[in-house]
């Protein structure tokens, strides 16, 4: 065999065992999409088994944070398969994503206001003396 052909195909064998590398990468986003579904179905139990005692901003909330999740799942899945996906799919799937975070964000902002106008509206109680 000529030198130049064996070089090339050690250089052809090293660039197809180099895909070896992301198989830790790829290992560690199906541990962290698992950490996920972990964090789904918690949430989703408390929000179960505490159904009669939470407030309805509180409801909003937590099923917001279980859209979250699944929408993070979602994003880890199409960037795996960025290759079978236009551009604007992932993009749309990016910026609703991004709207859902904004919008979580929002409600938790006016939840933390109305629960300091209520607090402000009550009558201070003097303690017994």
């Amino acid at each position: 065999m000529k030198p130049q052909t064996k070089l090339r195909s050690i250089f052809a064998n090293a660039i197809v065992a180099s895909q070896w590398l992301q198989a830790p990468l790829y290992f560690g986003l199906i541990v962290a999409q698992g950490v996920y579904v972990w964090q789904f179905c918690v949430e989703l139990y408390h929000l179960v088994c505490g159904l009669g005692g939470f407030k309805a901003q509180e409801i909003m909330l937590m099923v917001l944070g279980l859209i979250d999740v699944v929408m993070i799942s979602n994003l880890l899945k199409s960037f795996i398969e960025i290759e079978k996906l236009q551009k604007t799919d992932v993009y749309v799937q990016m910026g609703i994503h991004f709207l859902f975070i904004i919008s979580a964000m929002g409600l938790a902002y006016v939840a933390k206001i109305t629960e300091t106008a209520v607090a402000e509206s009550r009558p201070a109680h003097k303690p017994a003396e």
